[in-house]
């Protein structure tokens, strides 16, 4: 699976093609890749193994040729939208309303500022990224005001021109109330993004894997070796085997199924990957954290009557 890295400054579109877009946060060089063992060993001995949920089984019917995913089932996530870019497959999104899509800012937001609106189209209703597909036009899109500043803010909605019109294989995912505190401790990522380190190609099938939330103290400890201030706005999620997001599932949700009300909650919009690239076990990924963001939204999207919050 998925995410772009600020640590690289690039986004791999759906074609491999590296686009730089930013230099916030490059390597120095005496954090290279011979030093790469010495952060990862560092990290695990400081980390708690309690912290660590290692207690979820990876299937054994996991494709080998992902990053310990698996395919998604036939309308099992039918809030994802595969977010195109001038034609071509950019980022993975997700529905919160019949009229609003939720990404990365990072997604639609480059170097000139916001892209427009017509620029963007998405797939829905289907878990391949491009063929037999319901699209969606924008009207709209809004990055967070601050992103571009550090690390977060990673945020951003498109309007979508005309109402989705709601089915079994299309439906939106309910968000947290604002600075909710949730006992978050399995999600459930998934996204278009690629499934090895290897520039290619990106799966056109929706890709899902299962992840543990990271505490904010390990996670912290772990990006302080690249400059990168972990806060209270971003959500670190980590996988105790190979398996975790990739370039190109920026912009999907890590889903947490509340317990109280049964429903999924988008938690999460994965923002950035370590340099140690995709999927090494127990090293943290880190999601833009919604509930840090719903004040914002409700601003932005005007009318949230729409939106389910729990």
């Amino acid at each position: 699976m998925l995410v772009h890295s600020w640590i690289y400054s690039y986004t791999v579109f759906c074609t491999g093609w590296a686009v730089i877009l930013a230099s916030l946060y490059t390597i120095p060089s005496n954090q290279s890749l011979n030093r790469e063992p010495r952060l990862y060993s560092e990290f695990l001995d400081e980390v708690n193994e309690d912290e660590i949920d290692d207690s979820n089984e990876i299937s054994d019917e996991l494709n080998p040729k992902i990053i310990n995913g698996r395919p998604a089932k036939d309308g099992e996530f039918p809030w994802m939208v595969a977010l195109h870019y001038n034609g071509r497959f950019v980022c993975s999104s997700f529905l919160i309303s019949p009229t609003i899509v939720m990404t990365a800012a990072h997604c639609v937001k480059f170097e000139n500022g916001v892209e427009p609106a017509s620029a963007f189209y998405g797939i829905v209703g289907n878990n391949l990224r491009e063929g037999p597909d319901t699209r969606i036009q924008f009207s709209e899109v809004e990055a967070h005001p601050n992103y571009g500043t550090g690390t977060e803010y990673d945020i951003a909605v498109l309007r979508i021109s005309s109402p989705v019109q709601m089915g079994e294989k299309i439906q939106s995912i309910c968000l947290p109330e604002s600075n909710q505190e949730l006992e978050i401790d399995v999600l459930q990522a998934m996204g278009w993004g690629a499934t090895s380190n290897t520039p290619g190609e990106p799966p056109k099938e929706l890709m899902t894997t299962q992840l543990s939330a990271a505490s904010q103290r390990s996670c912290r400890f772990f990006y302080a070796f690249s400059g990168i201030t972990i806060t209270e706005k971003h959500l670190c999620v980590v996988s105790n085997r190979r398996t975790g997001v990739c370039f190109g599932d920026s912009g999907s949700p890590a889903v947490f199924q509340d317990s109280s009300s049964g429903k999924p909650v988008a938690v999460g919009v994965a923002s950035f990957i370590s340099f140690l690239r995709c999927g090494p076990p127990r090293i943290p990924s880190v999601y833009t954290r919604t509930s840090s963001y719903i004040d914002w939204l409700r601003e932005t999207v005007k009318d949230t009557n729409g939106i389910c919050f729990v």
